[in-house]
């Protein structure tokens, strides 16, 4: 089963089970109208699992992504974020424990908040913002269960798809789109602060790979191990569109995370990892956005 089996991160997921030849797959999401078309963080969301035979015929595994992804959700909705988020994820790993899956959920790199980089499993959870405190109630609550579980300590996201999300993008996802329309990117504070950015096949790839290795731990992290300032991002972009770009500068907000980075090592130690380098990622996510707008002028 995918819960959120439409989203970025979900949908990428579903795309690799399939190429690995997975045969059955359950997609999960609330946007869709279908036999399995179900908010997850509602109360009928179990008694469909029953009255749709999922739980008699059980599940091997239960990727969960049906859950708010954006701290700017939050900000803007912090009680109902809040709810979706832990209500959804505990009816999950009851479904969990009623059809012996195997679950893999994604926490994020926002546990850490001001924490010093690099950041690994075992760094000190200092979460600045809500979003990060939701992901933190997760992992205890999973850690409390008797469900086998993965905590997938994911950075910034980014690649095809993601264009989808608009305003609850990525940094890279905004940047790239902007310079593409002629436009000057928005810097919040002097553009030092650094993400540790993971192209979106290496994330999926990742996540399958982790499932199938019956030894991972409970929490793991899921990056790069590199962290790129802004400037290096926009420098980047710069170059793969032939542009000089001029950024444009605004006042950094307050409780705002200026560093962030991946401490791989647990990861590397499990599975055969070696994420795409930025330039390469920002590449193909160009390519892919210029043959959806080449679409869509030929419609």
């Amino acid at each position: 089963m995918v819960t959120g089996g439409l989203g970025f991160i979900g949908s990428k997921v579903v795309q690799k089970l399939v190429g690995c030849g997975v045969e059955s797959i359950v997609l999960i999401d609330n946007i869709i109208v279908s036999d399995y078309s179900q908010d997850v963080s509602e109360p009928m969301f179990l008694s469909a699992c029953v009255s749709e035979g999922i739980v008699k015929d059980g599940l091997d595994y239960i990727f969960h992504f049906a859950s708010p992804c954006s701290v700017l959700q939050y900000n803007e909705n912090p009680v109902e974020s809040l709810r979706q988020t832990v209500e959804g994820f505990c009816n999950v790993l009851e479904l969990a424990k009623m059809t012996g899956a195997r679950l893999i959920f994604p926490s994020s790199g926002n546990v850490y908040g001001y924490t010093k980089p690099p950041h690994n499993e075992l760094s000190r959870l200092n979460p600045n913002n809500l979003y990060g405190m939701g992901k933190v109630i997760c992992e205890k609550i999973a850690n409390e269960s008797d469900v086998e579980s993965i905590a997938v300590r994911l950075f910034t996201g980014y690649g095809n798809g993601e264009e989808k999300k608009g305003r609850l993008s990525s940094v890279i996802c905004q940047f790239l789109q902007v310079i593409m329309r002629g436009e000057n990117p928005v810097i919040w504070g002097d553009g030092k602060q650094t993400r540790d950015c993971i192209y979106i096949e290496d994330v999926a790839k990742a996540l399958v790979d982790l499932a199938k290795n019956p030894d991972i731990p409970e929490v793991i992290n899921l990056g790069t191990g590199k962290s790129y300032s802004y400037l290096d991002i926009i420098a980047t972009i710069g170059t793969i569109l032939k542009k000089n770009v001029i950024i444009e500068y605004v006042d950094k907000p307050s409780g705002y995370v200026d560093c962030a980075q991946a401490d791989i090592q647990t990861m590397s130690r499990y599975i055969d990892f070696v994420p795409i380098d930025l330039a390469e990622g920002i590449q193909r996510f160009y390519d892919y956005l210029v043959g959806v707008e080449d679409g869509r002028k030929n419609n």
